[in-house]
């Protein structure tokens, strides 16, 4: 059934059991236990145990999982009180939200000065809250432009220059990716892109994708996943390694207010290096496979 379109599906549903709506038919009102936490490709979860993290103004963890919300558009302050989206997830107000442009909660930007390597360290306030540098709001480092500011490389989309490999690997014949030139340390190599799905069609790609013994679902933020199993770019195929031989790290920014998932060196990268990544512990509990060799889901 996994290969078959979704309209043939549907309307086999539709002959057999007659009209019926397509959400009610999603959900299984016969199970009363809890929903088991899907877990990603790269080891995350979409939802979190325990109690919601939030966004704090100070800096948030590497490994928050992001929620996308909305522009407030309330009348009056932003504050206890009030119908406030911002305020109720401790998010930042917006460029786009309606509360008066002195906000407290609004993002203001970073203040880098233009110098060399202006946005480069957790010392720009952008960065430390995981967001590339706005445009409209980071005057003073040259972001509108692209110099000298150097966050800003995935909206421009100025990426490191990448090939698609096949090798021998320990596991057999494979794929993989290889970087054509150098890149320091934390320096930007490439985004993850594939199809945005919500957390319906992640369960029925969940399923092809157990099938299939390979997945390519990346956890965005609270809802969303990304699927680079049918469209994608060179990043999915990436390697997996974990130790010394694990030279790139992903990171979910901000970039316009919404989250991307971008590839960034761990350390000096050579040209001609194969890229590698941990793709997590828990994506190897899941698929029964060593999370301590190189390996390949591809």
């Amino acid at each position: 059934m996994v290969f078959k379109p979704c309209w043939e599906v549907f309307q086999k549903l539709h002959n057999i059991k007659g009209p019926f709506d397509l959400l009610d038919a999603l959900q299984d009102t016969t199970d009363e236990s809890p929903k088991v936490k899907k877990k990603t490709k790269k080891g995350k979860t979409n939802k979190q145990s325990g109690k919601k993290k939030k966004l704090d103004f100070s800096g948030h963890e590497r490994d928050t999982v992001f929620e996308f919300t909305a522009p407030c558009s309330h009348t009056g302050p932003c504050q206890p009180g009030c119908d406030c989206i911002c305020y109720r997830t401790a998010h930042r107000c917006k460029r786009n939200c309606s509360c008066d442009k002195t906000c407290p909660r609004r993002w203001k930007g970073c203040s880098c000065r233009g110098r060399n390597g202006a946005c480069w360290t957790r010392e720009c306030e952008c960065l430390r809250q995981f967001r590339e540098c706005d445009p409209e709001l980071c005057r003073a480092c040259g972001a509108k432009n692209g110099s000298p500011c150097r966050n800003v490389d995935m909206r421009l989309g100025r990426k490191k220059r990448t090939r698609v490999i096949m090798k021998d690997y320990a596991w057999g014949p494979g794929w993989g990716l290889e970087i054509e030139e150098s890149a320091e340390n934390e320096e930007f190599i490439d985004e993850y892109v594939g199809e945005v799905v919500g957390e319906i069609e992640y369960d029925f790609r969940s399923v092809e994708g157990t099938y299939l013994d390979r997945s390519y679902m990346f956890c965005l933020d609270k809802t969303r996943c990304i699927d680079s199993a049918r469209a994608a770019n060179e990043t999915r195929f990436i390697n997996h390694a974990k130790g010394d031989k694990e030279n790139v790290t992903t990171e979910v920014r901000f970039v316009g207010e919404e989250p991307r998932i971008g590839f960034f060196a761990a350390r000096k990268i050579e040209a001609g290096e194969e890229l590698f990544f941990n793709y997590g512990d828990s994506f190897f509990a899941n698929s029964g496979g060593d999370a301590g060799a190189s390996t390949s889901s591809k």
